[in-house]
Parts: C-alpha cells; structure tokens; sequence
C-alpha cells in the first residue's frame, strides 16, 4: 500500500528541511527507468505506491521528474538495463536541472514537479501506460 513509503518520505521532508536549516541548496529529482519497468510497477500491483510516492516528494520539496515516458525512456538502447540509464543521459539530466540551454535535450524527457501541477502529471503518466506481459519480456 501506498503507506509502506511514508517513513521513505518522512526521510525526504527531514533531509530537505536540514538543507534549508543550514542554507544548503537541495535538488531533487527521480531517476529514469526503462519504459517497461514503470509498466511493470503497475503490473505488480504497485501503481498507487508509485503515484503516491511522487505526490509525496511534490508535497515536501518541487523536483523534475525523469522516471516517466518520453522519448529517452522508450529507447532501451539508452539503459544498461531496465532501471540503469548509460553515463551519457545523466549529463542531460543535469542539463536539463541547471542549464537554460536545453535546445538539445527532448522536450519530453524531465518534467518539473510541484505540489501544484503534480495530480495532472501523474495522471497524464498513468494514461501511457502499456499492458506489461512477464512472458514476452523474459524471452527477450
């Protein structure tokens, strides 16, 4: 259930309001995973724990959020394996965090995530899931 993260969450809140405490700059942001696995969490029965945890971090601090579909998740040529993007994506996702020029970065890979816009963008996510089946993707 969705509960089985709040002591998780209770972490996040505790180490972003010591950064705020002690004037440190705290940037939050959610790895991206293989298109796949966001199917699987589904799948599994974890879709609401999954939406509840980044509703949670929305509520505690805004954050950009790449654990999504897009562009660079779809491609598993981008990941070494389903929740392990290569080297060179993590250099666009600090781009994409700390830089204006974003021109060569997808539009669609990272969302920014606040407690106002959150409820819409898990709810647009959800809508692109696809069935997820064990069988075909264990005999890849």
């Amino acid at each position: 259930s969705s509960s089985s993260i709040n002591s998780k969450l209770a972490l996040v809140k505790q180490t972003v309001e010591l950064c705020r405490v002690y004037n440190v700059s705290c940037i939050l942001y959610t790895s991206p995973v293989y298109y796949k696995h966001i199917d699987m969490i589904y799948a599994i029965g974890l879709g609401d724990t999954f939406e509840a945890w980044k509703i949670g971090i929305a509520q505690i601090s805004p954050y950009t959020d790449f654990c999504t579909y897009n562009s660079i998740t779809q491609n598993k040529m981008n990941f070494r394996d389903s929740s392990h993007i290569i080297g060179h994506f993590g250099e666009i996702i600090f781009v994409k965090i700390f830089e204006n020029n974003r021109s060569k970065i997808p539009q669609d890979f990272g969302t920014y995530v606040t407690r106002h816009n959150v409820f819409k963008h898990v709810s647009e996510q959800k809508k692109m899931r696809h069935p997820f089946s064990f069988d075909e993707n264990l005999s890849k």
